[in-house]
């Protein structure tokens, strides 16, 4: 019977790192991914990667840095942030998984690819794929927001919605707009990320207060008052879950959107899914958690604090409202710009409507 000491299902960022990491050290780690080899990384994503992740990475994978970014209000007042290093890297999501994807196998990593998961048996330790069963000692669920392995446990998903068009950039656009609008998305944001030759154009939030198909309309109509020429674009969608419940079950653990590890505001998974994967392997190899591990799931509990105050308004709020508890409550959509910057955007904000 095949077995392997680590077992991971998935291989998108968060699976792919703890896959290297682990096969560094020594593990016999085999990965699990229901896509084919060629096909993973291909995922709705607008691309933008923080500085402590893009650091990690080759600069070949980088298509533009970005250096500023305007965050847009339902009044129409504008805060922009503009720094001299690079806030962000854009880059393509399916390079990205490749480049992770070929790091971990040529750490010596297995890749089972085309293969499904299609039970978890936590007691003998098992899980079945395609009709075959695989013994681990050491279970790493790694398989997105519909993890099979997360299901296991009995965790329940909350998911935010996004829907993403693909544009033109004939103006070469080189700024992040951010918009938020409570009435459309929620705690979520509008946004428009610039690459090379296209823009990354959508919105969502953590739970919508309407149907899909009226939050896709709304968004789609606010972005085409902004300009943008949806007509032909490339249009997407994906439910991200953020419901964080912990992410080590005994020998179990989870990452990324599996252990509901994604920004409930951003609805950003990539550098979570990095980390959390690094915090893990962590875990794992006894090794303290670094830093970045550590305020991680600090984070997590600043999120659920700040889902708890989004369930108890239940949407009813003004924007006025919305905006001054948002910051007080702290979204992690760029720290230092909260920290700098935090003070003067309530007061002039509470001041201007």
């Amino acid at each position: 019977m095949e077995h392997h000491e680590v077992v991971i299902v998935g291989a998108g960022p968060g699976g792919a790192t703890a896959a290297k990491l682990l096969a560094e050290k020594g593990k016999d780690v085999l990965v699990i991914e229901r896509e084919k080899e060629k096909k993973i990384g291909i995922k709705c994503c607008a691309g933008a990667l923080s500085p402590k992740i893009y650091s990690q990475q080759p600069e070949k994978l980088f298509e533009r840095y970005i250096y500023g970014v305007n965050v847009n209000f339902p009044s129409g007042k504008v805060v922009e942030i503009n720094a001299s290093k690079p806030i962000m890297a854009m880059i393509s999501r399916h390079e990205l998984g490749q480049h992770l994807l070929n790091s971990a196998t040529n750490a010596g990593a297995e890749l089972m690819d085309d293969s499904r998961v299609t039970k978890v048996n936590r007691t003998d330790k098992e899980v079945i794929v395609n009709g075959k069963s695989i013994k681990y000692d050491i279970l790493i669920g790694a398989d997105g927001t519909n993890s099979i392995v997360r299901r296991s446990l009995g965790l329940k998903n909350r998911d935010s919605l996004w829907c993403q068009w693909t544009v033109d950039n004939p103006d070469n656009k080189d700024k992040v707009e951010v918009y938020f609008d409570f009435s459309l998305c929620g705690l979520g944001t509008i946004y428009a990320f610039p690459h090379d030759d296209y823009i990354a154009v959508g919105g969502g939030g953590p739970m919508p207060l309407k149907p899909i198909s009226e939050l896709r309309d709304n968004i789609a109509k606010f972005l085409r008052k902004g300009g943008y020429d949806l007509d032909k674009a490339e249009f997407g969608g994906a439910g991200i879950n953020y419901n964080y419940q912990g992410h080590r079950f005994g020998n179990l653990y989870l990452v990324g959107d599996a252990g509901g590890f994604s920004n409930l505001v951003t609805g950003e998974g990539i550098a979570q899914a990095i980390i959390s994967a690094e915090m893990v392997v962590c875990e794992i190899l006894n090794k303290n958690k670094k830093e970045e591990g550590k305020k991680l799931l600090e984070s997590m509990k600043r999120d659920q604090q700040l889902l708890t105050f989004h369930d108890l308004t239940l949407g009813w709020m003004s924007n006025r409202e919305f905006i001054y508890n948002f910051l007080n409550f702290g979204s992690r959509f760029l720290p230092y710009f909260l920290l700098l910057e935090k003070n003067r955007i309530i007061d002039g904000w509470l001041k201007g409507l």
